[in-house]
């Protein structure tokens, strides 16, 4: 699969805000083929750097900024949204997520609501302090 390159099943358009999902790196059937141990880049606040080591997927906005989130309702968008993403790197083999925000609270609040601990055997937080990320919480 070439860097970048969206995938159908993992894509969600909501009413008023589009999300889309993209992988990076040697992944031939991106919907089968995650490694144990994915990044998952989550770009709605703006576009976040990507880390290095593994394979990347990124769960971001179409047009993403600071007040994307503005109701109630783009915030159950982005719930559901998220919650199907994270369905689907469960179903094609991620066992540990190292996750990296670029979110506004509210959907980081419900990323965390979200990331149940019995469906991945560990949850790795990050959190960007130019010009790297660096780890912030471990769920195991």
């Amino acid at each position: 699969m070439a860097d970048g390159q969206g995938f159908e099943p993992w894509c969600r358009i909501a009413a008023t805000i589009a999300f889309r999902v993209r992988a990076f790196g040697p992944l031939r059937h991106p919907s089968r083929d995650i490694p144990r141990e994915v990044s998952a880049v989550v770009s709605l606040s703006g576009k976040a750097q990507h880390p290095v080591g593994r394979v990347v997927v990124e769960f971001e906005a179409v047009a993403p900024g600071r007040g994307i989130i503005r109701k109630d309702a783009h915030l159950q968008q982005f719930r559901t949204s998220f919650n199907a993403f994270l369905q689907h790197l469960f179903a094609a083999g991620a066992r540990v997520v190292h996750i990296h925000p670029a979110t506004p609270l509210s959907a980081s609040i419900e990323i965390g609501r979200l990331l149940l601990p019995k469906t991945f055997e560990e949850v790795h937080v990050w959190e960007w302090q130019a010009p790297e990320w660096r780890p912030a919480l471990r769920l195991k």
